[in-house]
């Protein structure tokens, strides 16, 4: 499957990066999950993806989330994720950071957890908490613009404006794109992640969304397009991971949606 690909991107590096670790899961991932399940396997390394919804099951992998985040050095909260999809959505989802500190395991209807390793030794965050963090002008922003902003999605850009003002919450952030960083709701006051994206510059993927998509659900959280729905990958738009629904809502009216 993952012996014959050629992609052409304007940042080389990055395609370097994914290469080298193909080889890998060439020789262990794809083989393990045929072996677990012989479904066919949708990747970002791989042929054009077919429409995932006409699809009954479904493997889906990105090797490595977060390419360009890692070559920066953010290895926290970028590695690979794989997802198994029933008709386009997903039913199980397993996270893995790279520098094997985080892993993020999700299943629909039976809830979601984090197995973090500290120097406190492994701990288990379990799938409660959301409900209790504060409001918006409590908690904190996380912002993953596009890498060239005349790329940006207008309803993106109002929103990131709105909020600089400092008024309608304690703080933002703006990282370097990788779609784990969602990962990071719930704790220090992190109360949403803003992805930018576009159906013209569309830069998250299905393999981008659907493993995180599945965590931030099971753990009560909300994974909705700018439009204030649950996000749909054959739509491409700004997606709002929040903690709440009543924090989405709120960065929604923001953003003029």
């Amino acid at each position: 499957f993952f012996s014959s690909r050629r992609r052409h991107t304007r940042y080389p590096l990055v395609t370097g990066v994914q290469t080298c670790a193909l080889p890998i899961f060439d020789r262990h991932l794809t083989r393990g999950l045929t072996a677990i399940r012989d479904l066919p396997i949708v990747s970002e390394e791989g042929p054009a993806a077919t429409d995932l919804h006409a699809l009954p099951e479904a493997w889906l992998i990105d090797p490595l989330d977060g390419t360009t985040a890692s070559i920066c050095g953010e290895m926290g909260i970028c590695g690979p994720m794989v997802a198994c999809l029933e008709h386009g959505e997903p039913r199980l989802s397993v996270m893995l950071s790279l520098d094997g500190t985080t892993l993020g395991v999700a299943e629909r209807g039976a809830g979601a957890a984090v197995l973090r390793v500290t120097h406190d030794g492994t701990q288990w965050m379990s799938s409660d908490g959301f409900a209790s963090i504060g409001t918006l002008k409590d908690g904190c922003l996380l912002f993953n613009p596009q890498s060239d902003s005349g790329r940006s999605h207008p309803a993106f850009v109002k929103l990131h404006e709105a909020v600089r003002t400092g008024a309608h919450t304690m703080a933002i952030e703006s990282r370097i794109p990788h779609s784990m960083a969602a990962l990071g709701l719930g704790t220090k006051r992190r109360l949403a992640v803003i992805h930018d994206n576009s159906p013209d510059f569309p830069k998250q993927m299905a393999w981008d969304v659907l493993p995180v998509k599945l965590w931030v659900e099971e753990r009560g959280g909300v994974y909705w397009g700018i439009d204030g729905h649950p996000y749909d990958i054959r739509r491409p738009m700004p997606i709002i991971a929040a903690t709440r629904p009543d924090i989405a809502e709120r960065l929604v009216d923001l953003a003029g949606m």
